[in-house]
């Protein structure tokens, strides 16, 4: 497996398992960097390996397209179980990770607002769906922004309404001031019922800022276990965007 190959595998995945999201490149005390991820094939490497396909060649075996960053529980949760990951599954697991790696670094206005998708997960229970936001605002000049309205929508345009949650505070703010050079985390939850389980979703945050344009940005919320899953409150559905 070429040096390149790995670079570039682990550029595209983020630094984060392309499954349960964690992010598996740390840092020490002293500044320098270690990785808690493995690299994993699609099609098995060895003959005797799940899902090993005897009519590609070695440098397909390795090639970028059949290789993954995973963490080591994900690795082998994943090589135990053809059942649930099959060749296609995994595939588009890979597709649906790097595209959502992109979606997430399209973070900084032209005016200095950034925001930074941290997490962006949901699980199925009973035919409701939960999600959970996590994120970073913020502001690379050296004036105030002030910050009037965050909103959140689902993929059919439904407004979602906050409940105790913001900030990782039991009062959630949606208007607040970020001053120069500031940083602010923000987090959520939110629900909403539906029939059909689906292994990612696009949803829609509006940020509204005073004399500014909107911020407005489409995440991607991948399929998560309850295990990845943090507890918290909720939102939920009021009214149409």
């Amino acid at each position: 497996m070429e040096s390149s190959t790995i670079k570039l595998l682990y550029a595209n995945s983020g630094g984060r398992c392309a499954l349960c999201k964690v992010v598996v490149i740390l840092s020490r005390e002293d500044g320098t960097e270690y990785h808690t991820s493995e690299i994993a094939h699609i099609r098995g490497k060895r003959p005797k390996a799940l899902r090993h396909d005897s009519t590609i060649t070695d440098d397909e075996i390795d090639d970028i397209s059949n290789l993954f960053v995973l963490c080591p529980t994900c690795h082998t949760m994943v090589d135990k179980n053809q059942t649930d990951y099959p060749v296609e599954r995994l595939v588009q697991l890979k597709h649906n990770h790097e595209d959502w790696v992109r979606n997430q670094l399209d973070r900084e206005t032209s005016d200095g607002f950034q925001v930074d998708i941290q997490d962006c997960i949901h699980i199925e229970e009973n035919d409701i769906f939960v999600h959970h936001i996590d994120l970073k605002m913020s502001n690379n000049t050296t004036t105030t922004m002030r910050i009037d309205d965050i909103s959140l929508f689902d993929d059919m345009g439904r407004k979602l309404e906050f409940v105790s949650r913001g900030q990782a505070s039991a009062t959630p703010r949606t208007k607040f001031e970020l001053r120069g050079g500031e940083e602010i985390p923000w987090d959520c939850f939110f629900k909403f019922i539906s029939e059909e389980e689906m292994e990612t979703r696009e949803l829609a945050i509006v940020i509204r800022r005073r004399g500014k344009q909107d911020f407005r940005k489409t995440i991607t919320s991948m399929l998560v276990s309850k295990g990845k899953f943090p507890s918290g409150v909720y939102f939920t559905t009021i009214d149409m965007l």
